[in-house]
């Protein structure tokens, strides 16, 4: 009896501890599942695909104005893809070189931007077609985070 009631008194106090030495400023973020780094895998890709086929992407030149809000957006969109496939690459979710020339200007400052990006893709109803709502809250993350090369 004295044992367990030990074992109740240490467990107890583990736990206590474990809640108390969490960080109180909100740079606790929970760990992603496979399955919503594996839903976000498949939407940045799909995305990304989306971006390099758009014509728009390729003549980055033009100077009309219909033409210069578009491939502003267009460039954070790719900008925010980008920083998802590469910290897809740093989780091993994507087989690729960790060394991968694309992901060479793109900061590690950036992960609690694109954590909350997975998850809110992985919650996301429409994820097999589009979700602005988590491009936008991702984009305005990362643009107060810091700058991002296209």
């Amino acid at each position: 009896m004295k044992t367990s009631l030990w074992l109740i008194v240490i467990s107890l106090s583990m736990s206590l501890c474990a809640c108390a030495s969490q960080d109180s400023n909100n740079n606790w973020r929970p760990t992603l599942d496979r399955h919503s780094l594996f839903i976000s895998m498949s939407y940045t890709h799909r995305q990304l695909i989306d971006i390099l086929l758009n014509p728009l992407a390729h003549d980055l030149t033009k100077k009309a104005p219909p033409f210069s809000l578009q491939q502003g957006q267009l460039i954070k969109r790719r900008a925010l893809f980008l920083t998802s496939h590469c910290d897809l690459i740093r989780r091993k979710i994507v087989n690729a070189s960790v060394d991968y020339p694309a992901c060479q200007g793109v900061s590690r400052e950036n992960r609690f931007c694109i954590i909350d990006f997975h998850q809110c893709i992985a919650r996301c109803p429409s994820y097999n077609r589009d979700c602005p709502p988590c491009e936008q809250k991702a984009i305005q993350c990362l643009s107060g985070k810091a700058d991002l090369a296209p």
